[in-house]
């Protein structure tokens, strides 16, 4: 669970000449997620305080999503797009621990990820869109939360986050409608 859940978002579309609607993107997205640690977990099998072993949990530099998506674009009128995008890829999350009192911070290869969306794109002027959509993400993550080595206590778990979107594009190059 996070107590707070931001997200920025950085993504390079690439559509087919032969098939203008329908594209491959890679994109980079910054979520972020900080425990609650007086929440109870799993430990080993048994229900503890999560603070009984860990101080702090957090993982603020971002659970760093790298994935490749196919995207389908479809016109629905003359200056908006429905979108539509699935994908996959993985996490490089920046891990913040205080567990059993030892410090740790760094990026680690968490593990798989993958995605669902669906949104709009509105053309303002020219290449300039105004952009909104909603994501379903998630991630296996199974990250190092103790002392150097990889010996080490270890996290484990699914990572599930929503996400509500607006911004700003701008395409390059030919649109689909």
């Amino acid at each position: 669970r996070s107590d707070r859940d931001w997200s920025s978002d950085v993504c390079s579309s690439d559509l087919f000449d032969s098939r203008p609607h329908i594209g491959i993107e890679l994109e980079m997205t910054h979520a972020k997620a900080i425990a609650d640690i007086g929440q109870t977990v799993g430990v080993n099998g048994t229900n503890v305080l999560l603070s009984t072993v860990m101080q702090r949990l957090e993982l603020s530099h971002g659970l760093n999503f790298a994935l490749a998506n196919v995207v389908v674009r479809r016109p629905a009128g003359r200056r908006l797009l429905l979108v539509g995008r699935a994908g996959g890829g993985v996490t490089v999350p920046h891990v913040e621990t205080v567990f059993e009192g030892v410090r740790k911070n760094g990026y680690q290869y968490g593990g798989r990820a993958w995605q669902i969306a669906g949104g709009i794109e509105y053309r303002l002027i020219a290449g300039l869109q105004a952009i909104a959509d909603v994501r379903l993400t998630t991630a296996y993550e199974n990250v190092l939360v103790g002392p150097t080595g990889s010996d080490g206590p270890k996290l484990s778990g699914p990572f599930m986050s929503g996400h509500f979107g607006v911004g700003l594009g701008y395409r390059l190059g030919k649109t689909p409608w």
